[in-house]
């Protein structure tokens, strides 16, 4: 494989802020409950990135096939269901009162960062890394 400074340039990046991000988890917050709180948000959120760029990345025309046929599953199932019980949630999640505890604050931005780090760089390497 020919280096590609697109993909080294992304990995450089990608790996430079998880580093902080996951340096951060360790100083944010009380006691070990919740550092290891802290990891487990980043960790759903490089999870959930990876999936989603996976299914937004698909190698070929039979992936492609099949990853709608998923995709529809997946947005019917975000749609009716996770929609009509996460509107609390979301509310109690992005309060100005939450959001200025820096524990909550620094969950919500790392799990965020997190999943944006993971969707892109999914998606980078299996657009332009074959």
């Amino acid at each position: 494989m020919e280096l590609n400074y697109k993909i080294l340039g992304s990995t450089i990046a990608a790996f430079c802020l998880s580093i902080v991000i996951i340096v951060c988890s360790f100083y944010i917050g009380s006691g070990i409950n919740d550092k290891a709180f802290n990891l487990i948000i980043i960790i759903a959120g490089y999870t959930i990135g990876w999936f989603t760029g996976i299914l937004a990345s698909p190698y070929g025309l039979s992936e492609e096939n099949r990853f709608s046929e998923y995709k529809k599953a997946i947005s019917a199932f975000v749609g009716g269901y996770i929609l009509s019980k996460i509107d609390n949630t979301l509310v109690n999640v992005l309060s100005w009162e939450n959001l200025k505890n820096i524990v909550s604050a620094f969950r919500l931005f790392s799990f965020v960062a997190s999943f944006l780090i993971s969707l892109i760089i999914t998606f980078v390497y299996r657009r332009y890394a074959r």
